[in-house]
């Protein structure tokens, strides 16, 4: 039999080793021994049914042994039955049964039973759901140095859904499952140094922890570290390096990953500039939904870099990205459309896109937005629009101050006077705040 993960991606623990390495004679030795009623001998019985050592596996024989053992009061069988219980093999799936045994070992201090029974409490399985009583068997459990106990604990006590939130206490469990190798809680303790929850902060022992949780494989934790390094926060600085740990998470299926190590294969940092190779991994990212990977998807498109051009996609790219208020790919999909390289024939359309671009700050996108308004032929006319948005966009764009300068010749000293008023009164607004304005 082969223990799975848990509903609730919990490790389960079986426990039943034979001591002495079972083959067919330790299997009799056994058998005889168990028919005599002695508990340690029923226990190893079902452990050599469970894996089929010196006899055929057979899981509704090793669940009559476990049993066996389990009403001599013996704590591994305990939770190897309720074991058996929660995955439904030899015996028909019940978490009251799953729950029944794990209290009868937990009640006799075996740590890994406290942990399962602490992880039915959180999920409300066989049991009714009980934080209190969730932390008080983990409690136990992680008292005894039981790595994924402290690791759940912690997590409680982290977030302070279901206990009070202590981020210190959090930050000391994490030590102590982190110290015993556990990668989420090297992960999670790195976090924390990072951020100066619960500990001092230090991003030499953010990224300290980060090199143990990654090298363990843990996807986010080789993110991180990656970034660390091409940034230089509590690692030397080092390219190279980031695109190492870049490469691992990326292949792991992080998106922001894929994204950072494309732009490296973009920019040729760290990595050899290959372009093929960047938009390989845009396309990974942007199909992840990651809005920058799908914006430089557009760029790549847009101008035939490491790809074929190819406008269509150019512009489903931008639309992907617009769509979730990158302010840049907005403007280049209005921009796409007055090349005429889209479908798009609506003024509507392409108003919608240039003011949302424009009011989350985008200088390009209030450039083109004060021209249309100043442009009777394209809207309709509004030279107080228009000032604004060119008074905005001559901040970084010296030719907008020009056609804003000669704007001015034709309006009235009013329409000046409010024009500068509603240029001085903007503040870039979010994309959320964008879209409840214009829905």
């Amino acid at each position: 039999m082969v223990f799975r993960l848990s509903l609730w991606a919990i490790p389960v623990i079986v426990l039943g080793l034979c001591a002495s390495g079972c083959n067919q004679d330790e299997f009799a030795r056994n058998l005889n021994a168990a028919k005599r009623g002695d508990a340690s001998a029923q226990f190893n019985l079902a452990v050599s049914y469970d894996d089929g050592d010196g006899v055929a596996e057979n899981d509704t024989e090793a669940v009559r042994w476990y049993r066996a053992a389990a009403e001599h009061g013996h704590a591994d069988a305990q939770l190897n039955l309720g074991l058996m219980y929660r995955h439904g093999e030899g015996v028909e799936k019940s978490d009251v049964e799953t729950a029944r045994w794990f209290r009868e070992a937990a009640e006799q201090g075996d740590a890994g039973a406290q942990f399962n029974l602490g992880i039915l409490y959180r999920a409300g399985a066989g049991v009714e759901k009980s934080a209190a009583e969730a932390a008080t068997w983990l409690t136990k459990s992680a008292e005894q140095g039981h790595g994924k106990a402290q690791y759940h604990l912690a997590l409680m006590y982290a977030y302070g859904t279901e206990v009070k939130k202590d981020e210190t206490e959090a930050a000391a469990l994490f030590a102590k499952a982190a110290a015993l190798g556990h990668a989420e809680a090297q992960y999670h303790l790195g976090a924390m140094y990072l951020d100066g929850k619960g500990v001092e902060k230090s991003d030499i022992q953010a990224a300290a922890w980060w090199v143990k949780s990654a090298g363990q494989g843990h996807a986010k934790a080789q993110y991180l570290l990656g970034t660390m390094y091409l940034d230089g926060r509590g690692v030397e600085k080092n390219a190279l390096e980031a695109s190492k740990w870049y490469t691992k998470a990326a292949e792991q299926g992080v998106a922001s990953a894929q994204y950072n190590l494309a732009v490296g294969y973009d920019n040729g940092e760290g990595i050899d500039e290959d372009n093929a190779e960047a938009v390989t991994w845009y396309t990974k990212a942007a199909e992840q939904n990651h809005e920058k990977a799908q914006f430089n998807l557009g760029l790549m498109y847009d101008n035939g870099g490491g790809v074929e051009k190819n406008p269509a996609e150019a512009i489903r790219w931008y639309r992907a990205a617009a769509e979730q208020g990158h302010a840049k790919a907005q403007i280049n999909l209005v921009g796409m459309y007055v090349k005429g390289d889209g479908d798009e024939d609506d003024i509507a359309e392409v108003m919608r896109w240039c003011r949302a671009s424009a009011e989350q700050g985008d200088a390009d996108a209030q450039f083109f937005l004060g021209r249309m308004y100043a442009c009777a032929a394209c809207v309709e006319k509004n030279v107080v629009e228009a000032y604004m948005w060119l008074s905005l966009a001559a901040i970084e764009k010296p030719d907008a101050a020009s056609e804003r300068d000669a704007l001015e010749k034709e309006m009235s000293k009013d329409e000046v006077a409010e024009g500068k008023h509603r240029a001085s009164e903007f503040k870039p607004k979010t994309w959320e705040e964008v879209k409840a304005q214009h829905p």
